[in-house]
């Protein structure tokens, strides 16, 4: 039985979101809100499915084309 990852990269994503946002300093900078962290997450659960091209999700999410490099 293989196991699973994305319910755990779902749950690290959000607790280290969490803390940043709660962290002035950084949150300033760095703030997602709750949807983005609700949005992500649901992409990262799905990972474990063999058939679930996250890379292209991911880089529709963040609107980036194909072949363009995100700074």
């Amino acid at each position: 039985m293989s196991r699973k990852i994305g319910d755990v990269l779902a749950r690290t994503f959000r607790e280290v979101c969490e803390e940043n946002n709660s962290n002035k300093r950084l949150a300033e900078y760095n703030y997602l809100s709750n949807e983005e962290i609700i949005e992500i997450c649901d992409i990262l659960k799905k990972i474990d499915n063999e058939h679930y091209d996250m890379i292209n999700v991911l880089n529709k999410y963040i609107k980036l084309e194909e072949g363009e490099e995100r700074e």
